[in-house]
């Protein structure tokens, strides 16, 4: 159980959260001009919350229903992948912007659309878009969710995995 959990999260979590702020493409509609005056700037990363539920319930819960281990070993499955995301994303008014997120570099363009902020990375073509929780002068707020369907337990049926990540950004 324990290997499955660290690839999982090790693969697809951590990646694909933070590779999904730093470099994600799509719509180029016309931006909300007053939004996007507030997210031109250079913001840090301040505060990073993560939820994973599996089929609806909190993921320590459903381990501790589901695979009859403790409270305190689903605890101790979660902290494996506790992470700290660093580093900082500056939008430009022309509508570029570079990010360096614990280490990787990137750039591209951007676009927000009411609450949808869409990156394109350099060379890209599409990508997620990311949802704007809240904007304003000096916070910027930023969440994301990913949704798949594996059967975790083994016993012949799927169960929903849907992975929440909010990130906090100061000006």
């Amino acid at each position: 159980m324990k290997k499955f959990i660290n690839y999982f999260l090790m693969l697809f979590l951590l990646p694909v959260m933070i590779i999904s702020v730093a470099s994600c493409g799509g719509d180029d509609d016309d931006d909300d001009d007053s939004d996007s005056d507030d997210l031109i700037g250079i913001w840090t990363v301040s505060d990073a919350a993560l939820e994973i539920t599996i089929d609806g319930e909190d993921f320590i819960q459903w381990f501790i229903d589901n695979l009859g281990i403790t409270e305190a070993e689903a605890e101790v499955e979660l902290e494996d992948f506790s992470f700290d995301v660093t580093g900082t994303i500056t939008f430009n008014a022309d509508g570029t912007y570079s990010s360096n997120f614990s280490g990787d570099s990137e750039s591209g363009t951007w676009a927000l659309v009411g609450s949808t902020l869409t990156l394109t990375e350099a060379g890209e073509t599409s990508g997620d878009q990311l949802q704007v929780v809240s904007l304003n002068s000096s916070t910027l707020v930023l969440g994301f969710d990913e949704s798949d369907f594996d059967d975790f337990d083994d016993d012949g049926t799927d169960e929903a995995l849907v992975i929440s990540l909010e990130l906090t950004f100061t000006k």
